[in-house]
């Protein structure tokens, strides 16, 4: 395998729509339909003038444009050059939401397959995963300066021999720790 196949990747997926997600959705739609009720309402009843209900559509597709964020994103993990980086897309134009990059894929102590263990004081937990029931659901531990950071990822075959090729001990100790266990 070539050796520079490996210096870079990228896993990108939208957002699953179901369980929270499907929620925030349902609640997002519900909240669409009481602000049109209301205002509605306010500006025919008390305050009489339906005219101003014209410019309803307007003030629904803003409300609706700066929201939409909140439900509909992707997800994007990436190796490059031995920075292992999470982010969040928003847009066609795949304009970043939220990004956090580590220092280098050294500083990730232990990586290791499923989903979350029980907190402990001083852990952080970041989760960027598109669909929290997939079968390629990772755990990345940290160090950082508040204690210990948990990365919850997807990742693709390519991405993990990435990683695995800037820090190959991060998967020994996960293979290690089971050995123990």
């Amino acid at each position: 395998m070539d050796e520079n196949a490996n210096r870079f990747a990228e896993y990108t997926r939208p957002v699953a729509k179901k369980g929270k997600n499907r929620r925030r959705r349902r609640l997002l739609l519900l909240g669409y339909i009481v602000f049109a009720l209301f205002y509605c309402l306010l500006f025919t009843v008390p305050v009489k003038i339906p005219q101003v209900i014209a410019v309803l559509p307007l003030f629904l597709w803003i409300l609706i444009f700066y929201t939409q964020r909140l439900v509909s994103y992707e997800i994007q993990v990436s190796v490059s050059g031995g920075v292992l980086a999470f982010a969040k897309l928003w847009g066609k134009k795949r304009k970043e939401c939220a990004r956090i990059s580590l220092k280098s894929i050294l500083s990730v102590e232990r990586i290791e397959k499923g989903t979350l263990p029980p907190l402990t004081k001083g852990q952080t937990v970041y989760d960027f995963r598109a669909d929290g029931d997939a079968e390629a659901n990772y755990l990345a531990r940290c160090r950082d300066e508040s204690g210990e950071a948990l990365y919850l990822f997807e990742a693709s075959p390519q991405l993990l021999s990435s990683i695995r090729y800037f820090n190959k001990q991060a998967f020994s100790a996960a293979k290690d720790g089971e050995k123990q266990e």
